[in-house]
């Protein structure tokens, strides 16, 4: 392409088959080899907060950002996943150049995880029926939050130590996404009864006779997930049932905020 630029507003927008959203923008900048500046706003139904995707080219690299007060029917928007209801996400990343990965976390806040195949397999194969159920069902599980350090390039996403907290569960994860080939190979923990373990390991003494450490929990097991994301083989090992420190860590997990790595210090693009 040649350089341009390009400013645009709208009364209405639609991504893909999802939702109508309202009052979009859109800035473009690009130079003769690469895009310098895009900038998109959209409010979506439902809300007066303003979705908005940010990429900004700098000397010191790239820097993008993404917020939605509505991750569920973003998400749904860009056909990524029908599993999500709700939810308040914020995501940053910088590399830096083109040619290099992306090094970012996504923080997602206050969602519901419904009709998840999938999960609900992996939640039964843990011997964890009954939340299974919830899960497949319409209403779900919720999460309070979720922490995704991740690494993306060349159609790889590459996930490092996802952790998600709820009252009922507390999962990580690991592993990559192939979203070329849509191939999925992700292992983690979960642990249920994330709420009771917690407490129970915070208990001065018998906490740490009963978790190994003050803070650990009590019940876990192990998962993997691999092959094609549409029907991936999952299976379950529950014999990890004690895991010393694991809620300690995904307690701090919990912590984080996805304003790390921040990409503030990468200057915007010269006139």
């Amino acid at each position: 392409l040649p350089a341009f630029r390009l400013d645009a507003r709208f009364d209405k927008i639609r991504i893909n088959d999802g939702p109508q959203a309202t009052n979009g923008g859109i800035g473009l900048r690009r130079d003769d080899k690469r895009w310098r500046d895009i900038r998109i706003n959209v409010q979506m139904p439902g809300t007066t907060k303003v979705t908005t995707f940010k990429m900004e080219s700098g000397s010191a690299g790239d820097a993008m950002s993404l917020y939605t007060p509505d991750a569920g029917n973003f998400i749904r928007s860009l056909h990524i996943s029908d599993a999500i209801a709700g939810g308040e996400l914020e995501a940053r990343a910088i590399r830096p150049g083109p040619e290099t990965p992306w090094n970012g976390a996504a923080e997602m806040t206050a969602f519901r995880i419904a009709s998840a195949p999938t999960f609900a397999r992996i939640l039964t194969l843990s011997s964890l029926t009954g939340i299974g159920d919830v899960v497949s069902g319409k209403q779900g599980i919720a999460f309070d939050r979720m922490i995704v350090p991740f690494k993306f390039g060349d159609g790889l996403a590459t996930i490092v130590d996802m952790r998600a907290v709820g009252s009922e569960l507390g999962i990580t994860a690991e592993g990559t996404v192939d979203l070329e080939k849509d191939v999925i190979k992700i292992r983690g923990t979960i642990v249920p009864a994330y709420t009771i373990n917690s407490l129970l390991g915070k208990i001065p003494l018998v906490g740490t006779l009963l978790t190994g450490d003050k803070g650990g929990g009590i019940f876990a097991a192990s998962y993997e997930v691999t092959g094609p994301v549409v029907d991936p083989k999952t299976s379950v090992n529950p014999l990890s049932a004690l895991a010393p420190g694991f809620l300690r860590n995904l307690l701090g997990g919990a912590s984080s905020s996805a304003s790390s790595p921040d990409p503030s210090p990468i200057p915007p693009p010269s006139e």
